[in-house]
């Protein structure tokens, strides 16, 4: 048999490896033509409600739990950022998507969605100039949001994932745009017992476990032994963008710049840290709120599932006990034991 395959070699120019990867591609074919009745990386969450408006991990509406491809060295870079919000700050109706937000010290950006979540308001923007100064007021036109309510501004880059989602039967596009979404950087989540009063655990903020009050984030990073940097505090869950040392059930969660007596997750009000693997997708964010009782599919299928989903179906057919080895010719030899 001539040996055909699509090599790339180190001798081959940029176009040729152009030409090549594409042809592999080709070959392959587009996951999206999978049929669809290959479901076991596909995840259903039917009318959503609550934090999966915006935010989506976990088990699915089948008990699957949602794991997806990141590709690797691919980011997509939220270099405009998130303006992060005090809890429960009034957003003005003149704060919406395409207006320009501006500082008096000349920082001005344009907004392309404001979401809040369990009371908690962050601002996504774009094209963004001069520098962001969390102590002043933020505006649009004579609307203003005064500085007590500005946390602060966060910048970062987010993994691009192998996946689809569709909203019924509208596909969603992976990106900052108002009604697309990204890969949320999660490192893990604490799991909260009771009703532990969350208002400072805003995105960004840095959450530690020690005997004593810290005041720097170097005194953290030094002494504490356990610490975070939180991307969503809600009724069930603390999730964290990072986190580092040895977590603990039995201790209780405070945060960088307040005293334990002003905000903290006490001992009896968390049980366990659940991490996640980093080299895998877990959790989706929206970057517009969905509506409630959409229905959300995320799309993870690739060749290698659907090809182990189907040998799942068909069964080991070393274990048949035909005398012929592959399923057509079993049956057919059970059709003539059975007769006409």
């Amino acid at each position: 048999m001539a040996d055909n395959e699509i090599k790339i070699l180190k001798t081959n120019t940029f176009e040729e490896w152009r030409q090549k990867t594409n042809e592999v591609s080709l070959n392959l074919g587009a996951d999206d033509r999978l049929d669809a009745r290959l479901t076991d990386r596909v995840f259903k969450f039917d009318n959503v409600s609550g934090l999966k408006l915006n935010i989506i991990d976990g088990s699915d509406d089948d008990g699957k739990t949602q794991l997806f491809q990141l590709i690797p060295d691919t980011t997509i870079d939220n270099v405009g950022g998130y303006i992060i919000l005090a809890d429960s700050t009034t957003i003005p109706a003149a704060f919406v998507e395409d207006a320009t937000i501006t500082q008096s010290g000349g920082y001005s950006a344009t907004i392309v969605s404001v979401v809040t979540l369990d009371n908690k308001p962050k601002i996504l923007v774009k094209n963004s100039t001069g520098s962001f100064n969390a102590s002043l007021d933020v505006s649009v036109g004579g609307s203003s949001i005064a500085n007590a309510s500005v946390v602060r501004h966060i910048s970062e880059s987010f993994k691009k994932a192998s996946l689809r989602i569709t909203n019924g039967s509208t596909e969603l596009t992976q990106g900052l745009g108002a009604d697309e979404f990204h890969v949320a950087n999660v490192s893990g989540k604490i799991v909260l017992t009771g009703s532990p009063d969350l208002t400072e655990f805003t995105e960004g903020s840095t959450i530690y476990q020690h005997g004593s009050n810290l005041t720097t984030q170097a005194s953290v990073e030094t002494d504490s032994s356990w610490y975070a940097t939180v991307y969503h505090a809600g009724s069930a869950h603390v999730y964290v963008k990072t986190h580092s040392g040895s977590y603990s059930a039995s201790s209780q969660v405070r945060i960088l710049g307040y005293t334990a007596a002003q905000a903290k997750i006490s001992a009896a009000q968390h049980t366990t840290f659940n991490p996640v693997v980093s080299t895998i997708g877990n959790v989706i964010e929206f970057n517009s709120g969905l509506s409630t009782n959409d229905d959300i599919k995320i799309i993870a299928t690739d060749l290698v599932t659907a090809i182990n989903e189907l040998q799942d179906d068909i069964g080991d057919t070393s274990t048949l006990t035909t005398s012929a080895n592959n399923l057509s010719a079993a049956i057919v030899e059970h059709e003539s034991d059975i007769g006409t």
